[in-house]
């Protein structure tokens, strides 16, 4: 089976496995896939007529459609191709949203080494003020001293 050029099988999934507690079919490429217009070929979509199962509704189909299984092979070629260009198309995406957000940690890093130099500036400013005040402080006193002792002087 090694390098076989087509596909030779079909899966189907059990239908007890289809119950969204055991095992939901919620696969995100797939269901974009699906989701997506003429994305997929109309030979890898069957209805399945009621009263039918999935294997008998395909054995039916193959036998009245000659050309199903080449067909079928190149639809899942194709979806396959499809799935890759979905994953590169997401995979660049997210690429890119990496590079933004690392620029962005980048401009955050900038920030916080402006912020700690501003912080210490801040605090040296803080002390200058702190000992302006106390220099301006102990300067009035000062004054205030020697504007007592020289009205207590006229008087006395």
């Amino acid at each position: 089976m090694k390098g076989l050029p087509v596909f030779s099988t079909f899966h189907f999934r059990a239908i007890w496995r289809t119950q969204e507690f055991i095992n939901p079919d919620n696969e995100p490429p797939w269901l974009r896939l699906h989701s997506q217009a003429a994305r997929l070929s109309p030979w890898l979509k069957l209805e399945v007529p009621a009263g039918q199962t999935e294997q008998e509704a395909l054995s039916s189909w193959l036998r009245s459609k000659p050309e199903a299984a080449q067909e079928i092979n190149n639809a899942c070629i194709h979806a396959l191709m499809s799935h890759d260009w979905d994953l590169e198309r997401v995979a660049d995406s997210q690429l890119t949203e990496i590079q933004n957000l690392k620029q962005q940690l980048s401009e955050i890093d900038v920030l916080r080494e402006r912020t700690g130099n501003l912080v210490q500036q801040r605090d040296s400013l803080k002390l200058e003020r702190d000992r302006l005040k106390a220099k301006i402080k102990e300067q009035k006193a000062t004054k205030e001293a020697q504007n007592k002792r020289r009205w207590w002087h006229w008087f006395g």
